[in-house]
């Protein structure tokens, strides 16, 4: 395995790591709810905001960070995540290098049925799907914003 890795430019650290967190958010949402996980996130990664100081070196490295959560997911896992799970899972790990990105939540109807996504910006760059998702799916807002919105 890690001899592929390597291939592929991950390393076995790499992988664990998005690897843990997903399964983190797998079972944290079963006991705790979507709610409830992220603002424990949300809290738990306060400490870690502004450690990385440029902008530029910011976008750089959550470009980067993206990369490798989805790579992980596609490559990896036996049985690939949802976009709600990737997406918290690079919105952490983010959180956790000091980058404070968006976790965007959106919708869409197709020929009368209801479809639900998710993924993450930062700086209004989307790093984990298309650059035209925002327009595939009617955005809801990020998800710091709904929660303000219901006062919790």
């Amino acid at each position: 395995m890690t001899d592929q890795a390597s291939k592929k430019g991950l390393d076995f650290r790499q992988i664990l790591t998005v690897f843990g967190r997903i399964l983190a958010i797998r079972i944290g949402i079963r006991f705790w709810g979507f709610g409830k996980l992220y603002r424990r996130l949300h809290t738990h990664t306060e400490r870690f905001q502004n450690r990385v100081t440029d902008d530029g070196s910011r976008l750089d490295r959550a470009r980067h960070v993206s990369d490798i959560v989805c790579r992980v997911n596609r490559d990896y896992l036996l049985f690939r995540a949802e976009c709600m799970v990737e997406s918290l899972a690079l919105w952490w790990l983010l959180r956790c290098y000091g980058i404070d990105s968006d976790l965007r939540l959106g919708v869409r109807t197709i020929t009368g049925r209801f479809e639900s996504h998710a993924w993450v910006e930062y700086q209004g760059v989307v790093l984990n799907d298309i650059d035209r998702i925002g327009i595939i799916y009617t955005p809801m807002g990020t998800v710091d914003f709904q929660f303000e919105q219901q006062g919790s």
